[in-house]
């Protein structure tokens, strides 16, 4: 009997132990022994007539230790109280912080130690420990001061600080501090693409007046600290083109044999907007197809274009409208928007639709020439058909002048292009005159007595209202005599 009782308490004993260790094990935690932290606010010391603020730090040891309630308190005989102003005045400051963690496996003891930017703060309070609380709610805390009480005085230099919340922008001073009656010089320095939209400076008693323009700002320093506050926008605040409009001289239905020619079109509304991507389109087999003969032939057409800008700044909408002429032409696309990675945009358009007409034939008259042969690439076109004409002087004749001219009485003259024998113009809406004028070859006759001497008699082959040609026939010299003949053929006006 007395054998079992001796092995029922050894197992009680056993459980017990067990039963301790698991305890033991579920609530095993590691204690802070020192937390490091950083300050990452930049308003440093407080200084008299400065705007009142809160630090702020960051933990740099291990995240699950928090610094919360940072705050500023002022000394008050042998006591720290809480400063609530919304301007540093006389006094002594020191900052104090709470050091917490809310997780009951990393736990604040009266021995923690906090080092802010390697400085040892001074704790003045016992650990507040909830870590053994219900649920969630496991936390304990303590309070820090920083060490060194600062002393703020009415100074005769003032602080002259940034707003910390400038954004695209900077203002550079001339100088950080100041005594009152000072000048102070600013210099804003916008970054690339922005520009100032507002810039003010705020001291104890409120707005400090600025003089200046421009990038560049004065104020005389008041008695107190100030801060500079600027505000940057966007210096190419984005715009949109809702209408384009152009005009175009050749607007018009295309014609069948005539030079498949693009539109040209001079923007007049909607600028920087460009026009690209110019090009017929003809529909074929029930689908608009891209049209690219030089020629037209029957059928139905539409012209294409691409209403564009390539800058960020001025942008199309997918409802941006696009006329010619005062007529409206269709969007087919949606807005291809690339302002953000490419820097353009753009939308297609085509005209109202043209059927291909059969052309007028106009005709080309051709004024007989007796000694130039003059022939035309056709007898007769159509409006806008590119005509060449060649031109054949017969010997002894040069052509001087080729002249084509519009047969409808005014004689006004087609432009010409080429040189030689070959010229080339646009047929006309009307009918053409074909004229060429010419003149005959002139030759010099040059005496050369060989070896021999003498001289050549001269003799007058000029005749009134008369043109002549010599040709010459081999002449024989002998010591001063020569023999031979030479023939001049006397050609009058109108004569062979």
């Amino acid at each position: 009997m007395k054998r079992v009782e001796k092995k029922e308490l050894w197992v009680l004993l056993c459980g017990m132990l067990l039963l301790l260790g698991m305890i033991a094990t579920a609530y095993a935690y590691t204690t802070a022994t020192t937390v490091t932290a950083t300050r990452v606010d930049t308003y440093g010391a407080p200084s008299y007539g400065a705007t009142y603020h809160n630090p702020s730090f960051k933990v740099t040891s291990d995240d699950r230790a928090k610094i919360s309630m940072p705050c500023w308190v002022k000394q008050n005989g042998d006591k720290w109280d809480y400063y609530s102003g919304t301007t540093f005045v006389e006094g002594t400051y020191r900052m104090r912080v709470q050091l917490r963690t809310d997780t009951a496996d990393y736990r604040i003891t009266d021995d923690t130690v906090l080092k802010v930017d390697g400085v040892t703060w001074t704790s003045y309070s016992s650990v507040s420990d909830y870590y053994e609380g219900n649920g969630s709610d496991k936390y304990g805390y303590k309070y820090y001061y920083s060490p060194s009480p600062l002393k703020v005085t009415a100074s005769s230099a003032y602080l002259i600080t940034m707003d910390r919340d400038m954004s695209h922008g900077e203002v550079l001073t001339d100088q950080s501090s100041a005594s009152a009656g000072t000048k102070v010089t600013l210099t804003v320095n916008p970054k690339d693409g922005y520009g100032l939209e507002s810039i003010k400076v705020v001291g104890p008693n409120g707005e400090v007046s600025l003089s200046g323009s421009s990038y560049t700002r004065t104020f005389t320093m008041p008695s107190g600290s100030v801060v500079v506050y600027a505000k940057f926008s966007d210096a190419n605040p984005l715009q949109y083109i809702t209408e384009v409009e152009a005009t175009c001289s050749n607007y018009e239905a295309p014609i069948v044999g005539a030079d498949a020619n693009y539109f040209s079109f001079n923007v007049t509304k909607g600028s920087p907007a460009k026009l690209a991507n110019l090009h017929w389109e003809k529909y074929v087999d029930g689908q608009w197809k891209y049209y690219g003969e030089s020629t037209f032939t029957e059928g139905q057409y539409r012209f294409h274009v691409q209403v564009r800008t390539d800058t960020k700044s001025v942008r199309l909408t997918n409802t941006t409208t696009f006329k010619v002429n005062g007529t409206a032409w269709t969007k087919d696309t949606e807005l291809t928007d690339c302002y953000e990675s490419g820097g353009y945009g753009y939308n297609s358009y085509t005209s109202p639709v043209f059927t291909a007409i059969t052309p007028k034939l106009y005709t080309i008259s051709i004024k007989p020439c007796q000694y130039v042969n003059c022939s035309s690439s056709v007898s007769s076109a159509a409006k806008g058909t590119k005509v060449t004409l060649t031109v054949s002087p017969k010997s002894g004749y040069e052509v001087t002048n080729i002249r084509v001219s519009k047969a409808d009485g005014t004689r006004n003259t087609i432009e010409l292009s080429g040189s030689g024998n070959t010229r080339t113009f646009t047929m006309p809406a009307e009918n053409v005159n074909v004229s060429v004028s010419y003149r005959m070859i002139e030759y010099t006759v040059s005496f050369n007595a060989g070896a021999g001497t003498g001289t050549m008699s001269s003799v007058e082959t000029s005749l009134k209202n008369a043109r002549y040609r010599h040709a010459p026939l081999p002449l024989q010299a002998d010591r001063n005599l020569i023999t031979g003949l030479w023939v001049l053929r006397i050609i009058a006006q109108g004569q062979k």
